[in-house]
């Protein structure tokens, strides 16, 4: 056998042994990258618990005894169980994008599981190589060694996937991490935060009263999934809306494959924030003559806001009033929302106004917050 090819080999194995450690999916929105999207979860393969990727690992393991006992038929056997983990992850991937969160919650695949796919069918082939590089032995003793180590990855494999049915004897099937307000996609929505090692799980948003406001399912792993909240009387659901005053909601977990249904209540106080002017600049305007020159006028108002309250902060009903009149205005930058204690500056350009007499600036978030600024030139 050709040194060369064996050195090949096990490099060809260490780098099937990083990929597992790699991102393999990812869960968020992209649209137009969605391969290198980073997503608000990613699952690297060692997480990646769908059945079939289970094999993967146990490639490894076979192929890591190969490579120390220089065992041909192993390797191949190694590879191919490897390339059946890479398959059982896309089908799982495909599976995930089909029980999406609706509102652009996406499963992608990562570079991780390209890079394992590609090493792993590599392998497989030097693995091949190896054995047509020297003279074969008899038929029915490559027949013989093929099968066992089959049996062997089988029992194996069964094993593995039995301890992990056998979870709740090994530790807790479902944990609990946190429950909070967040933006998602625009939509304020509960996000839960959690670990489970058995599903489907059915989760519920109530109102006090146990009217049903959103659902989720829930019938591939996950870690974090958002409930969209529904405005209270109206059975809408909110769009870059400002939560205001007090709330409660209910959390209900149905664990189906127990049949145990966990409840959490939900209290918030509702949006608040922090409004503070940076800098009112001036600037000669292009439009307004005054005195046979161009008028001075304020170009842009600076503004750091923060996020005091327990749930997203949006600027869609953001004011600007100068001396009590509401005048026009637009963001040149900055974020549409911020989540609960973020904070960010906004740049509001407003129509050109005069900045050769004092101004009273005011601005104001609607039920939540306002700001008086008082101008001199």
């Amino acid at each position: 056998m050709s040194w060369k090819i064996r050195i090949l080999h096990i490099t060809l194995w260490f780098l099937c042994f990083l990929s597992y450690f790699m991102p393999w999916a990812g869960v968020g929105s992209g649209i137009f990258m969605p391969w290198i999207n980073a997503g608000s979860e990613v699952f690297t393969g060692w997480d990646f618990v769908f059945p079939f990727s289970i094999t993967y690992l146990i490639g490894l393991l076979l192929g890591l005894f190969a490579v120390v006992k220089q065992s041909k038929f192993l390797n191949i056997v190694s590879g191919v169980l490897m390339i059946l983990g890479v398959v059982g992850a896309i089908i799982g991937i495909a599976q995930g994008a089909f029980v999406s969160d609706p509102y652009c919650d996406k499963m992608f695949g990562k570079w991780g599981l390209a890079l394992a796919s590609i090493a792993s069918t590599i392998y497989t082939l030097t693995g091949i190589a190896m054995i047509t590089s020297e003279k074969m032995p008899p038929e029915r003793k490559h027949l013989k060694s093929a099968l066992i180590y089959l049996i062997f990855a089988v029992v194996l494999a069964g094993a593995v996937v039995l301890l992990m049915d056998m979870g709740t004897e090994w530790g807790l099937s479902f944990a609990l991490r946190s429950i909070s307000i967040a933006d998602r996609c625009g939509f304020p929505s509960v996000m839960i935060s959690f670990d489970a090692k058995e599903y489907p799980i059915y989760f519920r948003l109530l109102t006090p009263d146990g009217a049903e406001i959103f659902h989720y399912h829930v019938a591939s792993p996950r870690k974090v999934i958002y409930m969209p909240i529904e405005e209270q009387n109206k059975h809408r659901l909110l769009y870059r809306t400002n939560i205001v005053g007090p709330r409660k909601y209910l959390v209900e977990i149905n664990l189906i494959y127990s049949g145990e249904i966990l409840s959490r209540e939900i209290e918030i106080k509702g949006a608040r924030a922090d409004i503070r002017v940076l800098n009112v600049r001036v600037e000669r305007s292009s439009h307004l003559i005054c005195n046979s020159i161009s008028c001075p006028v304020i170009s842009e108002v600076d503004v750091e806001v923060k996020n005091d309250g327990d749930v997203p902060l949006y600027f869609e009903t953001l004011k600007l009033l100068l001396d009590g009149k509401e005048v026009p205005f637009y963001i040149t930058k900055g974020r549409a929302s911020l989540n609960p204690g973020e904070s960010e500056i906004l740049y509001l350009k407003p129509i050109e106004i005069p900045a050769n007499e004092a101004h009273v600036i005011e601005i104001l978030i609607p039920e939540v917050t306002s700001i008086s600024y008082k101008f001199e030139p």
